[in-house]
């Protein structure tokens, strides 16, 4: 049987706790569990939908709240109070994230109001440059209307070939297009103007009693891998030891000898493979001359 140093064994067990620890801490992200975090959420599309808008006013606000119940029954109640329309929303269990829009007559109550919201870290109240079009609306659509208006008459004439008729036609949906896309930048424009945007977020801290749940599950699944994982070492040891038994000993029936042996080949036995070693018996006389010297 492989015998070993106490000193090696105890190296081994060592490193296969050390291993089954290190293992048992990554697989159950147990350390992770004592860490107190805000959820993690996707707002890329509410920010670009933020930063595109020209509004007279853009507010942005976060919340962040031990409980996020009462504050959103509070924001709905100031959303139905004032009518404030929702451009778009989305909602979990531990946070809520609005785009919002209101009159600016609105905005000393509205914003009156929410900031009585508790939990409130962070207000940016951003009022855009105005923007500048190329061209005057307003102008350039009536000059798209005199056009179509100019094209329908010329449609009347029947003196018109089949091939002016169809450029002709053309020409009219274009300036249609055109007309219609105007109206509704006007629209926008005007609204704009009006209207204030709010970015408003609500995002609910990780709770004491949340975090010792995430603790005590973290570290039963940690002893889990630990045990399994120390078990799975113990096996492999065993089985290591035991191969490496059955080659010596294998080795033994061959006749094949090991590069280095231990004390016990070396014996003075006929069936010895180990060293020859000749035994020198001195007599009486000798012994007495060299007690005389």
């Amino acid at each position: 049987m492989v015998r070993l140093r106490s000193n090696t064994k105890y190296f081994i067990i060592g490193i296969m706790f050390i291993v089954s620890i290190f293992i048992g801490l990554e697989r159950s992200r147990f350390l992770k569990s004592f860490r107190q975090t805000a959820p993690s959420i996707n707002l890329s599309d509410f920010q670009k939908t933020y930063d595109k808008a020209s509004n007279s006013k853009k507010i942005k606000m976060v919340f962040n709240v031990e409980e996020i119940s009462a504050p959103v029954s509070e924001l709905n109640g100031i959303l139905s109070e004032y009518n404030i329309f929702t451009k778009n929303s989305d909602s979990k269990s531990n946070y809520t994230v609005s785009i919002l829009e209101f009159p600016d007559s609105l905005f000393t109550d509205v914003m009156s109001d929410l900031r009585e919201i508790k939990g409130l870290t962070e207000e940016k109240v951003k009022t855009p440059e105005d923007v500048s079009f190329d061209i005057d609306i307003e102008e350039h659509l009536n000059n798209k209307v005199i056009v179509r208006e100019r094209i329908k008459e010329s449609l009347k004439n029947p003196r018109l070939n089949q091939d002016s008729i169809e450029r002709l036609r053309f020409s009219l949906n274009s300036v249609q297009t055109s007309i219609d896309s105007l109206n509704n930048r006007k629209t926008i424009q005007e609204r704009n103007r009006t209207f204030n945007l709010l970015f408003l977020t609500i995002l609910q801290k990780s709770g004491r009693t949340y975090t010792a749940m995430r603790i005590a599950k973290s570290f039963g699944i940690f002893l889990g891998y630990f045990l399994i994982y120390m078990v799975a070492f113990t096996i492999f040891l065993f089985f290591l030891f035991f191969m490496m038994d059955f080659i010596l000993k294998l080795m033994t029936k061959l006749g094949l000898r090991t590069a280095r042996g231990t004390s016990k080949g070396y014996n003075y036995s006929y069936g010895s493979y180990g060293r020859k070693v000749k035994r020198v018996y001195k007599g009486k006389k000798e012994k007495e001359t060299e007690k005389k010297e």
